[in-house]
């Protein structure tokens, strides 16, 4: 019994080296520069508020984290989700509690498929957008195009109007002249 509880407390963190894991990963995330302290305390939010939410969806595996341990589960996240939005985690984890039949908590890997499908997902609608976007502005310079085409068109039907007045006007006063010389 001894060694099994040697074992145990060498293997398992203390709070304390947990507590430092959470610093560590914040540290690791601020100094490669993805986010600023505002950013980092908004993103740990939505990290703390995904786990909440997990720990809630799978209680009777939750119910026994002791809070180093949702401080160590914070961190991993943390680190493991630092180059994803805040809100694309926060509806992964809606998606898995959602689609879930196992009733396991998620490990990041899992939570993690649902993050790039959502990723993939927006950039698909952002392109779709640009799309028509793009469209609708082609579609403007064509219509300003053609009303330009309309103007011009105008001008030479003028143009043409009185060109063809003045032909009527030269061939009056030839006309006339014939006439006076006869």
């Amino acid at each position: 019994m001894h060694n099994l509880m040697t074992t145990q407390s060498k293997t398992t963190p203390s709070i304390k080296q947990e507590q430092t894991m959470t610093n560590a990963a914040k540290g690791q995330i601020l100094k490669s520069g993805l986010m600023d302290e505002r950013q980092l305390a908004q993103y740990s939010a939505a990290v703390a508020v995904s786990i909440f939410k997990l720990r809630t969806a799978f209680h009777t595996q939750a119910r026994n984290f002791r809070e180093s341990e949702i401080d160590a589960l914070n961190a991993l996240w943390l680190e493991t989700f630092s180059n994803f939005r805040p809100e694309d985690i926060q509806e992964a984890v809606l998606r898995f509690i959602k689609d879930d039949r196992k009733g396991f908590f998620p490990s990041p890997g899992q939570v993690e498929g649902f993050v790039e499908q959502i990723v993939k997902e927006r950039k698909a609608q952002e392109k779709s957008v640009e799309y028509w976007a793009k469209e609708v502005a082609r579609r403007h310079r064509l219509m300003a195009a053609m009303e330009e085409l309309r103007k011009t068109q105008s001008h030479v039907n003028d143009v043409g109007a009185v060109t063809e007045e003045m032909w009527d006007a030269l061939k009056k006063r030839a006309l006339e002249k014939q006439e006076g010389v006869e």
